[in-house]
């Protein structure tokens, strides 16, 4: 009888440890961005948060929507001042491939569009709205801090982004194809499980 139970244990333990990647089970997810460079007389400051929120629709896949907020400002005096904002939304998917007891490694593939403004007052002032569709694929390292809470860490990205960007002088589009693998792509957040 001991023995049947110490390998129900053992066998079941992997499964109940950290449980919190499961059918069924909500997940909030939030990043904070935040960076300032300064270069001679240049100064770039830049702010985003994302906010999402996901339900697990299969033992290791989640289905998430997500909110952002993006604003970017660079100056340099007497030469530039440049200033955007920007509303993101999407949603996207996530599957979680087991590393060990703590560790996922997740591929997520998502959609996402973002409205925004951009601000030109380097010289006549300017204001360019512009609108983005994103969709991408992006892997991750989850590192399971507790029960409910985690750390992730996402690196590289591959994406398609098509931009309409509306002008004093007309609308014009852009296409950009993403391939990178840089510290750039880098990103940190957190998870909470409920």
């Amino acid at each position: 009888m001991k023995k049947l139970l110490c390998i129900t244990l053992l066998i079941a333990t992997p499964y109940f440890a950290f449980s919190q990647i499961q059918k069924g089970n909500y997940l909030l997810e939030g990043a904070i961005s935040y960076a300032k460079t300064e270069f001679e007389d240049q100064l770039n400051t830049r702010f985003g948060t994302d906010l999402s929120f996901g339900y697990f629709i299969s033992e290791k896949t989640s289905l998430n929507i997500s909110l952002g907020y993006d604003s970017d400002k660079n100056d340099i005096p007497s030469l530039v001042d440049v200033s955007s904002n920007s509303f993101s939304y999407g949603l996207f998917s996530r599957t979680y491939f087991l590393i060990s007891e703590k560790f996922y490694w997740s591929l997520e593939g998502f959609v996402s569009l973002s409205d925004g403004k951009q601000e030109d007052n380097s010289g006549i002032p300017v204001e360019v709205s512009r609108n983005d569709l994103t969709i991408g694929i992006r892997p991750a390292l989850t590192y399971l801090l507790s029960k409910k809470f985690a750390l992730n860490l996402h690196f590289g990205l591959l994406s398609y982004q098509h931009t309409t960007f509306d002008t004093p002088l007309g609308e014009r589009n852009s296409d950009i194809w993403n391939l990178n693998f840089s510290t750039s792509s880098l990103g940190l957040s957190a998870s909470i499980f409920l």
